[in-house]
């Protein structure tokens, strides 16, 4: 999944008083172990309570990154539950997660209402809801 850069309104956004706000995840559901867990699509990351940190090095945006005005790596969020459910990444077994993101892990906004942080915060209730089911 790569986001296209809006340079606009990632400094705008890092610009503005808010420290944290609540963003939306596309997760999977595995079965890989007895119990369910949630996994990127895209990176077969297991997603954890807790921080989630992302396969990024740097906050900075690289000339590759850049050029193409496409990024890559780092956590791919939305700001909205109903474009969360209108990605690519939905599919069978795939679950909207809400998570905690903070300004200072902003990596840049997209066009649309995506967005790429460091890292995502998921707390323990939301993983719990998202997986009881299972």
């Amino acid at each position: 999944m790569c986001l296209r850069i809006d340079e606009p309104s990632t400094e705008k956004a890092k610009q503005t008083l808010w420290t944290r706000a609540t963003f939306y995840k596309v997760l999977m559901i595995s079965f890989a172990d007895s119990k369910p867990a949630l996994i990127a699509p895209f990176r077969e990351k297991i997603y954890k309570a807790g921080y989630n940190k992302s396969d990024r090095i740097t906050l900075r945006i690289n000339r590759n990154e850049r050029t193409s005005g496409l990024i890559g790596k780092g956590i791919h969020v939305y700001r909205t539950r109903n474009r969360a459910g209108m990605s690519s990444a939905m599919g069978h077994f795939s679950i909207i997660v809400p998570v905690l993101c903070y300004k200072k892990d902003l990596v840049a906004y997209g066009k649309g209402s995506e967005a790429v942080f460091m890292k995502v915060f998921l707390s323990k209730k939301n993983l719990e809801t998202a997986t009881k089911d299972y």
